[in-house]
């Protein structure tokens, strides 16, 4: 998934609009007009231009994902194929992607499982359809 990551992340450099090239050069040409950008760079210059670059190479989960389902069409199949050996990957990500909370915040998963598990796992999202089906299969 890295790979695909850092490809998508290429194409969405290279595919940039005019505008959004002429605002990142334009972060750019503010820090190059300081004479001295190299001996002694004033941080909030770069700061200013590494933070444009970042939101414009910036991809989503949702991105990522239907990336790898695209040049990995059989993967939701393999991933069903281990459940037979008691061994269950989420399709869409990691669990936070599922729950809505914080990337290894365990609180907040622990927050969610008490106060909304019950009426998330009845909202009929397929989030929710596929954590129940795993339920149901540990269950039996």
């Amino acid at each position: 998934m890295l790979k695909s990551s850092g490809l998508l992340k290429q194409e969405k450099l290279d595919n940039l609009s005019l505008t959004q090239k002429e605002k990142l050069k334009g972060f750019f040409d503010v820090l190059i007009s300081d004479p001295n950008h190299i001996t002694a760079p004033r941080m909030s210059q770069w700061n200013s231009l590494l933070s444009k670059y970042k939101e414009l190479e910036k991809i989503n989960r949702q991105d990522l994902v239907a990336r790898t389902k695209h040049h990995y069409p059989i993967l939701e199949a393999d991933i069903e194929s281990k459940y037979t050996d008691g061994i269950f990957i989420l399709k869409r990500g990691a669990l936070e992607a599922y729950t809505g909370t914080d990337h290894a915040e365990m609180d907040q998963v622990i927050a969610f499982c008490g106060d909304s598990f019950s009426s998330w796992l009845d909202s009929g999202t397929n989030e929710s359809k596929e954590i129940l089906s795993i339920i149901n299969l540990i269950s039996e």
